[in-house]
């Protein structure tokens, strides 16, 4: 940045950076990463363009253009509340807008017992509506609680032990993902 404000220049576009800066100042000089104009995966997201302006002796007016046909898109789709797998494909194509669009899609939330996560069946539904999707199941199964706090185990023994002491369900979670080695990511 130091670098940049020593220039004396109206304007420097720099490169490297896939993602849009925005158009920034420092002292007079104005610079921008101006990203790619069309996105290559999934781990360049948002709208993708050029910059587009005027350059002149101490002036630079510049704006962000977006240009790219595409966009890749990552969507995460909390599927609690579905009952079967038509609900869980009205609830994508209710959220995830844009046929041109590439999109990873992540279903997650708990489930109940009986609900299967068919994730061929689910992309035969709905991927006539896409460019491209990719879905990934990150859902977990709703717990038992009750059947849970009976069993001979740690976590029985620490849903029993909760329970008993009126703990809340956020401790819940956060005590049985420790208990079976998971990313543990406190509210």
């Amino acid at each position: 940045a130091e670098a940049l404000s020593q220039t004396a220049c109206d304007y420097i576009a720099l490169g490297h950076v896939h993602a849009f800066s925005g158009v920034r100042t420092i002292n007079n000089t104005r610079f921008a990463y101006p990203g790619t104009p069309e996105p290559r995966g999934f781990d360049e997201t948002g709208a993708r363009g050029v910059i587009l302006g005027e350059v002149y002796k101490h002036h630079a007016d510049l704006k962000f253009v977006p240009v790219s046909k595409r966009e890749f898109l990552e969507v995460s789709i909390d599927v609690s509340d579905c009952g079967d797998y038509i609900a869980i494909c009205d609830k994508i194509t209710g959220s995830c807008v844009g046929a041109d669009n590439l999109f990873k899609i992540n279903l997650t939330g708990e489930t109940d017992s009986g609900i299967f996560i068919d994730l061929p069946l689910i992309y035969e539904r709905i991927k006539d509506q896409y460019f491209y999707v990719k879905l990934n199941d990150f859902t977990r199964p709703k717990l038992n609680i009750d059947a849970l706090s009976q069993e001979f185990s740690l976590k029985g023994l620490f849903v029993k032990k909760l329970l008993e002491q009126g703990g809340s369900n956020d401790a819940l979670k956060i005590g049985l993902a420790a208990i079976s080695g998971e990313k543990v990511i406190l509210p």
